[in-house]
């Protein structure tokens, strides 16, 4: 077998990586919304077209799911609607024909349904955190596992990364990069397979997502078709972490049911607190959220959002590679 390496070598053009930048920056810039410095709820569930008024001045616009509640903001469902938010561990439903107003220790409206329990209410906790609402984004290009069987995360200290052979490669092209943009291993490889380098594996830091790409190249070093370049996030876990996180996720599949998407809601969160993003893009990708809610969740406003700020957390080269730039 002959490889060669080029570690830490970009082999991505410059300008295509500044103008990917400049985009990045400016859909920052265009998308940010108010920031949620004191947000206190979050939209875990909807039917219908349920609208909010922020700070219940001003004109209404429609609720998303995943989006983050201040004091003060205003809910509305019509007699076809219904919302249901979490606020300090608890579930409040605004139901058709009423309106209700989020405060400091509640929601003034709403019918206060149950309180949560076990990792759900940790998880409530994580998602009121400070962040920027009503991103604007267009669909990013579809990520994928970097194996059919990968379970969205590797054990501390994996080395060998493999994937499926592709029809025609002679070798493959891998770039892992970490969420600030920074390639931290780059190698071509006639196998396929990469082992990261002992002084790459020491750099990885664990529960943090990375940013994988991958080209199968043909016999003259150039890629096959543009399609068969693929993109996807590793993310290396602790045996304990991984040990809770499947304990975690398993309880809270146990509790999904068609007419609530709470449930994956807070598991989509769930991944997101553990850096296994792979996961959080696959659950928010319409064949799985299809499979999860038989096709109730896909639809919703909000989702499409959320799967752009996943692709903002992961940094520039996972959107650039979400929204590649034209030939």
């Amino acid at each position: 077998m002959q490889t060669t390496r080029k570690n830490y070598q970009l082999l991505i053009p410059l300008p295509r990586i500044a103008a990917a930048l400049a985009a990045s920056l400016m859909v920052v810039l265009a998308f940010a919304g108010r920031a949620l410095a004191d947000a206190v709820a979050v939209v875990v569930s909807l039917s219908g077209s349920p609208t909010v008024r922020v700070g219940g001045t001003g004109a209404e616009r429609p609720l998303k799911l995943f989006e983050k509640l201040e004091t003060g903001d205003v809910v509305r469902c019509d007699g076809a609607s219904e919302a249901i938010l979490n606020l300090s561990g608890a579930r409040y439903k605004v139901a058709g024909g009423n309106t209700a107003t989020v405060t400091a220790d509640g929601v003034r409206g709403g019918q206060k349904t149950s309180s949560l329990k076990g990792p759900s209410s940790r998880l409530v906790g994580g998602m009121v955190a400070a962040r920027t609402s009503g991103l604007l984004g267009r669909p990013g290009t579809s990520y994928s596992p970097i194996t059919p069987a990968y379970p969205g995360y590797l054990k501390e200290g994996t080395r060998k990364i493999d994937w499926a052979p592709v029809p025609g490669a002679a070798q493959y092209d891998f770039t892992l990069a970490d969420t600030l943009g920074n390639i931290v291993y780059h190698a071509r490889e006639t196998e396929t397979a990469v082992t990261l380098p002992e002084e790459v594996l020491a750099q990885i830091r664990p529960a943090s997502p990375y940013v994988w790409r991958l080209a199968p190249l043909g016999k003259t070093g150039k890629a096959i078709a543009q399609a068969a370049v693929r993109w996807g996030v590793l993310t290396f876990l602790s045996d304990a972490d991984a040990a809770t996180l499947e304990a975690e996720a398993k309880e809270l599949r146990s509790e999904i049911t068609p007419d609530d998407t709470t449930a994956v809601v807070l598991l989509i969160e769930l991944y997101r607190q553990k850096g296994v993003y792979d996961k959080v893009l696959e659950l928010l990708s319409e064949a799985a959220l299809s499979q999860e809610q038989n096709g109730q969740m896909a639809a919703k406003p909000g989702v499409v959002e959320e799967r752009e700020r996943a692709y903002k957390a992961l940094g520039p080269f996972a959107y650039m590679l979400a929204h590649p730039l034209p030939d």
